[in-house]
């Protein structure tokens, strides 16, 4: 689908699983995705 993708991508203050980057007229769209595996309560 066009985007770049790095895995365990970091930034300032930030970690994510997977971050995909792609130009689309003249704006750069960027998804970031984190996955959880372990049980979490509502707590």
């Amino acid at each position: 689908m066009g985007y770049e993708v790095k895995t365990e991508a970091s930034g300032v203050d930030w970690i994510a699983d997977v971050l995909a980057t792609k130009q689309i007229k003249n704006q750069l769209v960027t998804l970031a995705f984190e996955v959880q595996w372990s049980p979490q309560s509502l707590e």
